[in-house]
Parts: C-alpha cells; structure tokens; sequence
C-alpha cells in the first residue's frame, strides 16, 4: 500500500472516530443523562407484607426515584395499590408489580397461598344438590354447617363452632371450582365445598364427614369488611369460653 493510501485511510478512520465521538457526546449521553434525571413516584414497601396479607397506607411509601429502566408494571399509585393482596412475600424497600398483586385472593385462586399457620383449609362432599344450597355457594360465601344425621324432633344439629364459615371454593368431581352460575350439564354439578377453619372446626368437620349428613345454610355474601365480622365473631367463640 503506498504512503497516500495508507494516509488516506488513516484520515477516513480519524473522521469516523470523531464523529462517534460527537454522536457520544450530543446526543448519546444526554439522552442517557436526561432519562436518568427523570423521576417518577412509586410505591414502595416499607414494612413486610406477608402472602395473602392487604395493602395499606401503613406498610407502604410513595418515593420518588429516577424512572431509568423502571419495570413497566410497577404501581406508582398508592390508591391503586392498597386494599389489594399479595401473593408474594414482599420486603421493606421492594417495589410492587401488579403481578405480584390481586383484587381477592379467594376468587383469584391464590387462596391455598391465604394461610398463616393458625387456620388450615379442608374440603368435604355435598351429599345431595339441596346440601349445597342447589349450587348456588360461592368463594366467599359466610356459611353455617348443619348436620341432618342427628336430627332431634325433626330438626338439624346446628353447631356453634361451625355458625359462621368462610367458603373458599365450590369444586366440581373432575376438580374444577365452580363461581354459582347455573349448572348445564352433569359434570358441572358442584361435589365438594372447601373452607377456611381453625383446628377445632377442621376436626368437626372431618368428623361430620364420616359420620354425618352435612347441610349448609348462607349467612352472608357481600362486601369483606362485612363479611370479617361474621368470621371475628366465629373466632371469639373460641376464645370467650364458648360464647357467640
């Protein structure tokens, strides 16, 4: 290669250098720059948040960080975030995704994720559609359970550690959880009713299944926090010395 050549090389290669370099330094890093100084307002947690436990004021913060490379589902709304649910263990610091996050933890299915150690989830069978309510039970529902095999004066047993009980799902024999709308066919009719109870009721319950003819009477269906002071009373009952 002759020395023009080589030279003429050199200069080509110097002029592309340098207009990477104006490329870096205008427009490049202030882009960069600018988006970094960006801020936006996030929720973040600042006390922990168990599985299954609710949203509030007071375990999160509004802060305001740089909105550089921030995930596209974070909640930055505090209102948008508290009254909902968890269904994962979340730290002081973390920011919350909305997938990490549901309206209801019973109708979003997570309920199995609901425990806390001091209740337990137990299922029995609906002997026959009247048992149940003729399908119409829904997660939620606040039942009371009955028993027809010790009817006295042609009256049902009814239990005072079984008044008020929070259903968790209505499933289906092939194991499909049902929401009360109307049965069409068979392989829809409701088989099992699952619920949320302590050890004493999971016991009763389990004992009324063997034993018994299990009937469910509706006490409640509607808004949670009404629904809470049905089930805080149930939980009294066990701590007054058997008073409800």
């Amino acid at each position: 290669m002759s020395r023009k050549n080589k030279l003429n090389k050199q200069t080509v290669i110097g002029i592309v250098c340098l207009l990477l370099a104006a490329l870096i330094i205008f427009i490049i890093v202030p882009v960069v720059t600018g988006a970094i100084k960006t801020s936006t307002q996030v929720v973040r947690v600042s006390k922990t948040i168990s599985v299954g436990q609710e949203i509030t004021k007071e375990n999160t913060e509004v802060v305001e960080v740089s909105g550089y490379n921030l995930p596209g589902n974070i909640i930055k709304s505090q209102d948008e975030a508290t009254g909902k649910f968890v269904t994962a263990r979340l730290e002081p610091g973390d920011y919350i995704l909305d997938t990490k996050v549901v309206t209801n933890m019973i109708s979003s299915g997570n309920y199995m994720s609901a425990l806390d150690g001091n209740k337990r989830i137990v299922s029995v069978s609906i002997k026959d559609l009247a048992s149940g309510i003729s399908g119409k039970l829904q997660a939620g529902d606040i039942v009371s359970v009955m028993n027809n095999a010790e009817a006295v004066n042609n009256r049902g047993t009814i239990y005072k550690e079984l008044k008020y009980v929070k259903v968790l799902a209505v499933t289906t024999g092939n194991g499909i959880d049902v929401s009360g709308e109307a049965i069409s066919g068979e392989d829809k009719l409701p088989a099992t009713i699952t619920m949320l109870v302590n050890e004493n009721q999971a016991q009763l319950l389990a004992g009324l299944e063997k034993n018994g003819n299990i009937y469910f009477t509706l006490i409640y269906r509607g808004d949670q926090a009404k629904a809470n002071e049905f089930l805080k009373t149930q939980d009294d009952y066990f701590t007054n010395n058997g008073n409800i």
